[in-house]
């Protein structure tokens, strides 16, 4: 009976996270993975801009024809940082259904329509 209440109270204590959590709902994590280790990023706008940059450094490999670099920018991401990153620089990329290799296809895709697109002002 003892090991039932130790168990109510550790799900208790786990609710009570959770309540917690939601309670800073506006509050949202990247997680991406260097050395092995999940280092938790809150977001917020200085970190949107960072993403931005990111993007920005990419297109510069693009046009570089660095395409191995982004290949391997986005390989070394976790699903969950690519997902922030797609949200936050308008890439309608749904990060849980498509494989790294295909978000790779897609970014160069659309750098090759926006070098295209500002080469033609």
């Amino acid at each position: 009976m003892t090991d039932i209440l130790k168990k109510i109270a550790k799900i208790e204590t786990l609710l009570n996270e959770i309540k917690k959590s939601l309670a800073k709902k506006d509050k949202v994590f990247l997680f991406d993975r260097t050395d092995s280790k999940k280092i938790i990023i809150e977001k917020n706008e200085t970190n949107d801009i960072g993403l931005k940059k990111e993007y920005d450094n990419l297109y510069k490999l693009y046009e570089s024809q660095k395409f191995q670099e982004i290949e391997e920018f986005i390989n070394e991401k976790s699903k969950d940082y690519l997902k922030e990153f797609c949200k936050v620089n308008n890439l309608s990329i749904d990060t849980s259904r498509v494989s790294k290799p295909n978000i790779v296809k897609i970014i160069i895709k659309w750098f090759s329509q926006r070098k295209q697109i500002t080469e033609g002002f």
